[in-house]
């Protein structure tokens, strides 16, 4: 899983949720053609010696988080489109 945009991830907004909801510290990624966000997660060490990574907020159905991904990424091309890349 690879960073997508990485160069601007100190740049992507935090993401406004109606009803007041900001969410800060997700992450933007694509792999095989499919991009999604990652929720905010902190880190913590396996016994194996690797680094494994624990959601801090998430959805209690698929439906529910497949609706936020569109809308979110939605979002953010706009963003994207309007403030560039460069």
């Amino acid at each position: 899983m690879e960073a997508l945009r990485k160069e601007y991830a100190a740049g992507i907004p935090s993401l406004s949720i109606q009803g007041g909801l900001v969410i800060h510290n997700f992450t933007l990624h694509e792999k095989n053609g499919a991009r999604w966000l990652g929720m905010p997660a902190r880190s913590y060490p396996r016994e194996d010696g690797t680094v494994g990574w624990q959601p801090i907020a998430g959805f209690l159905d698929e439906t529910t988080r497949a609706q936020f991904q569109a809308a979110a990424l939605s979002a953010l091309d706009r963003y994207f489109e309007e403030h560039g890349h460069a």
